[in-house]
């Protein structure tokens, strides 16, 4: 008989906007048959407790309020009936603009520690962009169909999206582009300007500064201009000069293929749910230009023939990714060698090994491709291969995880390599 656990994952997730948290149950499973090494899968995934979404608390000195933020957080604990030390996995991500908060590595770290056992503290837009994604369904649906789709999750200050090539990740990217990129009351008072859209509108010849009032046609042009753009980037056709000062990160590849599905999340795809807004009121509603941005990307990608695809829990897609689909397990780690067990908040990285196999290609080889990734130092690695991908690990100051003597692919116990680059 195989194995089978059931573990408890919390999700939560500190946007640019707002805050929410997600308990589930994960059932993890033997897969592999008993001839060969140990492999787990979470087989099963059921949502058990959903947060109220709340506004992320933040000082007046825009730093991240920590207090009131664990005071809500253990709140949600209460209102789930569980306890922290019952959680035995999950992941805390701060993401959009709140992840540039001078304090926001001190937070992720102390409700990491905080918020259960075995709880990792995760950050970046590649990653949220992935989890989003995941969340949202497009990668099972990409994988049962063996094909190329996108999703893009906007919040309030940036929009995170991810391609899947037949379920797998193929590329990234991150864009300054959110429902707060301009704040707004009923009356067209603009209140908040993002500095990323400000240049891009003085490139569009678009005169708006704080404390203007601006009219709904000005508005629905200016907006429905961003979405033609958005979407000609999201599919590689016709990117207009000047876009790049909304492009917080580019996608590895030049040349995306062409889609005719688009999945969407977070916020803005919440506002895709109701009516079109026809006037400031409605445009202004949570103080923004969130549902004329929504309605205006739903409306560039129907003009087009792509489908915009919301999922249910759109506001959450990311909150459940990284509650319910950021676990990787192995069962056949070899040894650990002179180092002290939990680890906890590691960076890892995968790496596409150059050559026909792992076991072609040296170790002066991966030591650079280590070397690249994490910046110097040193590192151990987990002895994991899959695909043609090596999962390193970096851990400054730690004695090397290796390899046993007895495998034939040996790699010295230290490798130059440490603090990761890019942190997830």
């Amino acid at each position: 008989m195989k194995r089978s656990y059931s573990v408890l994952s919390v999700g939560l997730d500190l946007g640019s906007s707002t805050t929410k948290m997600v308990v589930s149950r994960l059932v993890i499973e033997q897969t592999s048959s008993y001839s060969s090494l140990p492999r787990y899968e979470t087989v099963g995934r059921d949502l058990l407790y959903a947060s109220p979404v709340i506004e992320t608390p933040v000082k007046k000195n825009f730093l991240i309020a920590v207090q009131p933020l664990w005071k809500w957080l253990k709140e949600e604990y209460a209102k789930a009936g569980i306890d922290p030390q019952d959680i035995q996995t999950g992941a805390v991500i701060i993401t959009g603009e709140t992840a540039l908060k001078k304090n926001a590595r001190q937070i992720l770290h102390l409700l990491a520690g905080k918020a259960g056992n075995f709880v990792v503290a995760v950050a970046g837009d590649a990653l949220e962009g992935i989890l989003a994604g995941k969340g949202a369904g497009v990668a099972a649906r990409s994988s049962a169909a063996s094909r190329e789709l996108a999703n893009i999750d906007i919040g309030g200050g940036t929009a995170n999206a991810v391609w899947f090539r037949s379920g797998a990740v193929s590329d990234t990217a991150c864009f300054h582009v959110g429902g707060r990129m301009l704040r707004l009351t009923k009356e067209g008072v603009v209140t908040g300007l993002s500095p990323f859209f400000s240049r891009w509108l003085r490139l569009r010849s678009f005169e708006i500064s704080i404390g203007q009032t601006v009219t709904y046609r000005l508005l629905e042009r200016i907006f429905g201009r961003v979405a033609v753009e958005l979407i000609n980037f999201l599919t590689g056709t016709n990117v207009a000069p000047g876009f790049g000062s909304l492009v917080l990160n580019m996608p590895a590849t030049s040349a995306l293929t062409p889609i005719t599905e688009l999945g969407f999340s977070g916020g803005i795809a919440e506002c895709m749910k109701g009516p079109p807004p026809q006037d400031l009121e409605a445009v202004s509603r949570y103080g923004d230009i969130g549902p004329l941005l929504a309605h205006m990307l739903k409306r560039e990608c129907e003009n087009r023939g792509i489908v915009p695809v919301v999922p249910e829990q759109a506001f959450r897609a990311t909150v459940i990714g990284a509650g319910t689909q950021h676990n990787d397990i192995s069962g056949s780690t070899c040894f650990v060698e002179n180092v002290l067990l939990p680890l906890r908040n590691i960076p890892m990285t995968p790496l596409r090994l150059a050559g026909p196999s792992f076991a072609e290609s040296k170790n002066e080889r991966f030591a650079a491709l280590a070397d690249e990734a994490f910046g110097g130092g040193r590192c151990f690695m987990a002895s994991r291969i899959r695909k043609g991908w090596l999962s390193i690990l970096a851990a400054p100051r730690i004695s090397a995880m290796r390899t046993p003597s007895r495998s034939p692919m040996r790699w010295p116990p230290l490798i130059s390599a440490a603090s990761a680059k890019s942190e997830f």
